[in-house]
């Protein structure tokens, strides 16, 4: 008796047979070739299956080496703005040691061109200086108060620049709130 297996069967042995079939086999014999056979098909199914593992690993490390491939090249452009302001500041470093400091008029500007540079930088990252202005209503999703004068709803005084990456606020600017000035009655407005 020959089983032939078909993919998703379980072999199928005949048991109206009671004694040697056709070719002289016993019905022993029949069972220990369908074994034989299943045994051999769960092999190629772990072969597979072992084939297939290999694959998702392989693609699964190179998904990773593509994301740090992205993270390196993203972030290139924002390096070589972080090395120009080390020289720069290396640079102011070494004159004002020097004694070459730069006059008192001069370390203003040289501040806030760093700090151009810094916001610059960020801006690299697609985070943009938030606009916030003397006078605006206060708004906690945009400010974060650092003072406070009584019964507060309105900014007086910026103290530390925000930051927004799109609509989405990244870094909440430092205020000073207070009561928006009342109109003094005796002055005209023009």
């Amino acid at each position: 008796m020959v089983v032939e297996l078909r993919e998703g069967e379980a072999p199928a042995l005949n048991t109206a047979e009671s004694g040697a079939d056709d070719e002289g086999g016993s019905p022993s014999a029949d069972i220990e070739g369908a074994l034989r056979q299943l045994a051999d098909r769960i092999g190629r199914e772990h072969e597979r299956a072992a084939f297939r593992e290999s694959i998702i690993d392989r693609l699964h490390e190179e998904n990773q080496e593509l994301r740090r491939d992205q993270l390196t090249t993203a972030m290139e452009p924002v390096r070589a703005r972080l090395y120009q302001l080390h020289e720069t500041l290396r640079r102011e470093a070494r004159r004002w040691a020097s004694g070459e400091a730069p006059g008192v008029e001069h370390v203003a500007p040289l501040l806030d061109a760093l700090a151009d540079d810094v916001v610059d930088t960020l801006g690299r990252t697609g985070v943009e200086p938030l606009d916030v202005e003397v006078g605006e209503r206060f708004d906690p999703s945009r400010h974060r108060p650092r003072e406070a004068a009584g019964d507060a709803d309105t900014v007086v005084e910026v103290l530390t620049m925000g930051f927004a990456s799109g609509e989405r606020v990244v870094r909440r600017a430092d205020v000073a709130v207070g009561r928006a000035a009342e109109a003094d009655p005796d002055t005209e407005t023009i």
